[in-house]
């Protein structure tokens, strides 16, 4: 759903799904649901922790909010309360001419900070579009090992099986 925001099946489920009476309503998790869309749910904490986005020049990912910064947030690494203005702030209003202004922020980034930013490799020529990625390194710096391998385990009818 992630790449495909426009597809027809995305919409039908995030438009059944997501609504606003849904998301209003007292338990939404009781409400009744497709077998998909309960698989979607049970899946995407697993999704979340595992993706980070690889920021393009003209990024609008949220500085805070987005895991961008290997692999989590700059909010994760950061106590303390932000202005309205910082917590709008995108990547590329923080980029000028392929480098960083940090003098755009209301505050002074540690340098330990700085340096883990200043070492992502930012794509500065082509599209550079932002892109989804899956973390092959964790936080530590060491690899992690593949946890979906659960899936070809999956005892289920033949239909679910292939779209697996």
């Amino acid at each position: 759903m992630y790449h495909e925001k426009e597809a027809l099946w995305a919409k039908v489920l995030l438009n059944k799904y997501c609504s606003q009476t849904r998301c209003n309503s007292k338990d939404p998790d009781k409400l009744p649901s497709s077998a998909s869309w309960k698989a979607i749910k049970a899946g995407f904490p697993f999704f979340s922790n595992g993706i980070w986005w690889r920021v393009g020049q003209d990024s609008k990912k949220n500085v805070w909010l987005d895991n961008w910064v290997r692999g989590q947030s700059l909010r994760e690494l950061i106590e303390g309360p932000l202005t309205r203005e910082d917590m709008k702030c995108e990547i590329a209003d923080l980029r000028e001419n392929n480098s960083w202004k940090w003098e755009s922020l209301s505050f002074d980034l540690p340098l330990s900070i700085r340096d883990k930013i200043q070492a992502i490799p930012m794509q500065e020529f082509g599209g550079g579009e932002d892109m989804l990625l899956w973390k092959i390194i964790s936080n530590s710096g060491e690899t992690n090992s593949f946890q979906g391998a659960w899936i070809w385990e999956v005892v289920s009818l033949p239909k679910i099986i292939s779209f697996l």
